[in-house]
Formats: structure tokens, C-alpha cells, sequence
């Protein structure tokens, strides 16, 4: 018998890593390069993680320059 089974599927969806996310107070933040060079905090709302991302169910769009420090 050949057995597989798929718990859970996702497409078309935005992926953060986790070394880059911060969480306070429950939140979850990310570190954002402006336009000028400016760095700022933009909380996002996950729509869960694995071991290694938070998958992005509100407040990032793809493009947006994330700082991984």
C-alpha cells in the first residue's frame, strides 16, 4: 500500500520568516524599509507559522522590503 496524506495546503500566500518577525503583546511586527532608507515597525496579522515562517493574513503586501536584523 502506498499511503499519502496532505493535512494542510496554502497558495498564493505571503510568507515571513520568523527570524525577522518580532511579537509583543500578542502582536506580530516586522522591521520595514521605507522609500528614504527609514527603518519602522509594521504589526501584521498571521495567519499562522510553521518552524520556519508566519504566513501573512493582513498588513504586508508583497514587494515590501523587510530587514532581517
Amino acid at each position: 500500500f502506498d499511503v499519502k496524506a496532505t493535512v494542510r495546503t496554502m497558495d498564493n500566500v505571503l510568507l515571513v520568516p520568523k527570524r525577522a518577525v518580532t511579537e509583543r503583546d500578542g502582536e506580530t511586527y516586522v522591521k520595514l524599509k521605507r522609500e528614504d532608507g527609514s527603518v519602522m515597525l509594521q504589526s501584521f496579522i498571521s495567519g499562522g507559522a510553521d518552524n520556519t515562517y508566519y504566513w501573512v493574513a493582513d498588513g504586508l503586501t508583497e514587494g515590501m522590503e523587510i530587514c532581517l536584523e
